[in-house]
């Protein structure tokens, strides 16, 4: 690093690399220029007893305590101190700071699985410069190992730039780390592999080092040497980057206007609750899709290239994963599909699915049906919408295979509430009820409507039972009926509680739960 950055990036860290200018306390600052780690501690133990501190004050100087605790050696103490910090502050921002601390002494050198995650994805802001420095030095160590010479690069320098501006034996303690470190590989990919794929992976380093303008060159570069190579569309959406990966940015590709808007609306509210608010680990940024595969890609474009989402949360529905996953995969980025739909992960190795494909559930549920419990007669009910009429046409080829009959379906809307209608049309198909099982691929709340409509057509569901010795039939769904409101919402004709009843006499339903 050159003399000039180097005093730029000390410049920064001292104003804003530690915390923001005036936020940490005089007790805090005098600590920082103590003659050695156990000085500071004192001084630092000191200021803790002062009355009336601040929270906000108390926050920071408790960070800083566990923090000199650590540059001591004693490491259990340290973190049992980060640990108290994380649980008594979750709204300061002296938490994600004990996070890393606490990540810095789990790894022993060698940083892997959460707690490399935690190191690469929480903001250096707000951190204590030796903490920043002893986290870049084990993510060089990781990329070194693994041959990835852009970000051992990357790594040291920013190692290099926090130990500028730590304790003098801590930053010694970095450099010598730094310096016992192989020198950083060229990144040049396995010479086995293909000329387009070596090129690829270039590109792929350099973005992944946070490199943009080198990224474009090697993209530049691809195009001109493999014009027709399949991975061509990835070099091309290079080209047109504005920003580079932010690892911690995710961007949620969900409805919250059209017909799925309430849909949306509840995965956000789950999302944010998961992800946690006063998390910086993570950062949710929402796009509103509006329930369209065109807009679902330019919602994706604009939150991967021009504000740097590094993996995906979306889309919803298969209309828009049909056409958004091509385009991640040409963006290179990570989504995780929240559609059922089978074929979102047939279109490539950056595509994922967050549930169990409506397939893997018929499979399941029939597997038990008709394989331990011997049902071979079916009917079904089923929403007029493509994720019922998707089902049915599984269902109804499924059973096929097993060498099973479909005796009666009937479809029905599926904004209806009152489905007397379709239990009158469903018993006049086959009025002898001459079927095992019912399936209906809906939601628990409407499921709840159709099953006391069944028993009013004198249906034996649940424990009614119309006349003596009526032989029950039993409803059958997806995970879709997940939810321990679909008892108490079913009334009288349901039992008392959800579950799997093995007796066959008093079954009222099967339900296929991932």
């Amino acid at each position: 690093m050159s003399l000039l950055r180097r005093l730029g990036l000390v410049a920064l860290l001292l104003v804003g690399g530690w915390a923001r200018a005036g936020e940490l306390p005089d007790v805090v600052v005098r600590s920082l220029n103590a003659a050695n780690p156990k000085v500071a501690t004192a001084l630092l133990q000191e200021g803790l007893t002062e009355k009336g501190l601040p929270e906000a004050d108390r926050a920071w100087i408790e960070l800083y305590l566990a923090e000199n605790l650590r540059l001591s050696g004693s490491l259990s103490e340290a973190r049992s101190q980060f640990e108290l910090v994380g649980v008594n502050y979750p709204g300061h921002r002296a938490r994600n700071a004990a996070v890393v601390g606490m990540a810095v002494i789990d790894a022993k050198g060698k940083p892997t699985g959460n707690v490399r995650a935690t190191l690469e994805l929480i903001a250096e802001d707000g951190l204590p410069a030796s903490l920043n420095a002893d986290r870049f030095l084990l993510l060089a160590g990781v990329a070194s190992r693994e041959g990835n010479g852009y970000k051992q690069r990357a790594y040291t320098e920013k190692a290099e730039g926090y130990a500028a501006s730590s304790p003098k034996e801590s930053a010694k303690r970095v450099r010598d780390g730094l310096s016992e470190l192989p020198e950083a590989a060229a990144a040049a990919p396995p010479s086995n592999l293909p000329p387009d794929e070596e090129a690829l992976l270039k590109m792929r380093q350099a973005l992944d080092a946070g490199d943009l303008a080198k990224a474009k060159e090697e993209a530049a570069n691809f195009l001109q040497k493999f014009p027709d190579s399949p991975y061509a569309a990835e070099a091309q959406v290079m080209a047109r980057r504005e920003v580079a990966p932010v690892r911690k940015r995710v961007a949620v590709l969900l409805p919250s206007s059209g017909t799925y808007a309430p849909v949306g609306k509840n995965l956000k509210i789950a999302l944010e609750l998961a992800a946690g608010r006063n998390d910086s680990a993570v950062e949710l940024q929402f796009f509103d899709t509006a329930g369209s595969g065109d807009t679902c890609v330019s919602k994706l474009e604009e939150a991967v290239l021009k504000k740097g989402a590094s993996w995906v949360i979306g889309p919803l529905l298969k209309e828009e994963a049909a056409k958004c996953a091509p385009a991640a995969q040409a963006l290179g980025v990570p989504m995780l599909a929240l559609t059922a739909w089978e074929g979102v992960v047939d279109v490539g190795d950056h595509i994922y699915r967050a549930y169990p494909s409506t397939g893997q559930l018929l499979e399941a549920l029939l597997h038990e049906t008709v394989e331990v419990r011997g049902m071979k007669r079916y009917a079904a009910v089923y929403p007029k919408n493509p994720y019922g009429e998707n089902a049915m046409a599984g269902f109804e080829a499924a059973l096929k295979e097993r060498g099973c009959t479909l005796v009666a379906s009937i479809g029905y809307d599926p904004a209806s509430v009152d489905f007397r209608k379709t239990a009158t049309a469903l018993k006049a198909k086959d009025p002898s009820l001459g079927y095992d099982a019912l399936f209906i691929p809906d939601a628990y709340a409407r499921v709840a409507l159709l099953a006391p409509a069944l028993a009013f057509e004198e249906l034996p569901v649940g424990r009614f039972r119309p006349r003596s010795g009526a032989t029950p039939i039993t409803l059958l769904g997806l995970n879709g009926w997940d939810h321990p409101d679909l008892p108490r919402r079913g009334g009288t004709y349901e039992p008392p509680q959800q579950q799997v009843v093995r007796d066959k006499k008093s079954l009222l339903f099967i339900f296929i739960k991932f």
